[in-house]
């Protein structure tokens, strides 16, 4: 699997290079990425996840996809957890604390994750990915919320804000993709044939529009600057290497199928989620901080995630 692995995210980087150099030579304006990342997540993403579904029936598939979200969620509440004590022996501020918290608890599904697993795996990978990124989705908007605002004000405009974010949740297009593909799974309905066609055709684009997404992104910082400082190093020895062997150690005995093992292991492997920034600027947080370990972690990954293939 080392070999696969490896191949597979060099051919990916291969995308994410591309991504970088167009936009570092301004090819790609600011609005292309805006349009390109709501392209990917409104469009493509959830018709890789649609597709992924339309199979015929298996209780093994469901019994396992439900396995994968419950020990999903658990990586992701482990990872928070272990910030915690780490952020009082690094001697952070609260605005480093909740960065490295969040970074912690959460890693890139969406963007590194889903093509991935899908080039991996193939479609049993994007399966279980799927239900990993229904996990992402449920405790981003509710614990990630709260790691940035708890202590802050009040706590009235939060929960206003909270309760528009579950709005966003249920209506993010993946998830319901995810919900409308289990239940074409279980019931074993299908589209019609032309149009089948044309949402494969769709979700062909995730894998490349993805890295491609990922690259512009990080072309946004500046490389004079981005490696300076050590703590953020302790914290993605934790992101990129403690929390994948936890989440092994925890959920190895349980899973024994290797794409949906993948999708609990390896996923919580990946580079920091780029929600980091989003979620740092709506609530007053350090974006810079997060932007650079976005960067690192993203660029570490292409060596520490082939690595966790000797695992399986």
């Amino acid at each position: 699997m080392f070999s696969t692995m490896l191949s597979s995210l060099v051919s990916l980087s291969f995308c994410m290079a591309l991504g970088y150099l167009l936009r570092k030579l301004g090819l790609l304006k600011e609005e292309a990425i805006s349009g390109l990342t709501t392209l990917l997540i409104k469009a493509a993403l959830p018709c890789s996840v649609f597709m992924a579904l339309m199979r015929e029936f298996s209780s093994v598939i469901l019994v396992e996809s439900l396995t994968v979200l419950v020990f999903s969620m658990t990586v992701n509440f482990l990872g928070f957890a272990m910030s915690i004590p780490l952020g009082h022996f690094l001697k952070g501020t609260p605005k480093e604390k909740a960065i490295w918290s969040y970074i912690m608890a959460f890693s890139n599904v969406g963007f590194i994750g889903f093509p991935l697993m899908n080039t991996v795996f193939g479609g049993d990978g994007l399966i279980f990915t799927s239900m990993s990124n229904v996990s992402f989705n449920l405790m981003a908007f509710t614990l990630g919320v709260w790691i940035f605002t708890h202590g802050k004000g009040d706590g009235k405009g939060e929960q206003k804000s909270l309760g528009k974010k579950f709005l966003s949740i249920f209506l993010n297009p993946s998830l319901v993709t995810t919900l409308a593909g289990f239940i074409f799974f279980l019931f074993q309905l299908r589209l019609p044939k032309v149009l089948e066609n044309g949402v494969s055709l769709m979700a062909g684009m995730t894998s490349p529009l993805s890295m491609v997404a990922v690259g512009a992104v990080l072309a946004r910082s500046k490389l004079s600057s981005i490696f300076s400082g050590w703590k953020h190093y302790v914290v993605l020895a934790f992101r990129l290497g403690v929390i994948p062997l936890t989440a092994f150690a925890i959920a190895s005995p349980f899973i024994s199928n290797p794409p949906a093992l993948g999708a609990v292991v390896i996923l919580s492997g990946t580079p920091a989620a780029s929600l980091t920034v989003v979620f740092a600027e709506e609530y007053g947080g350090d974006t810079d901080l997060g932007s650079r370990i976005i960067f690192i972690s993203t660029i570490l990954s292409l060596l520490t995630v082939p690595l966790l293939s000797f695992l399986f």
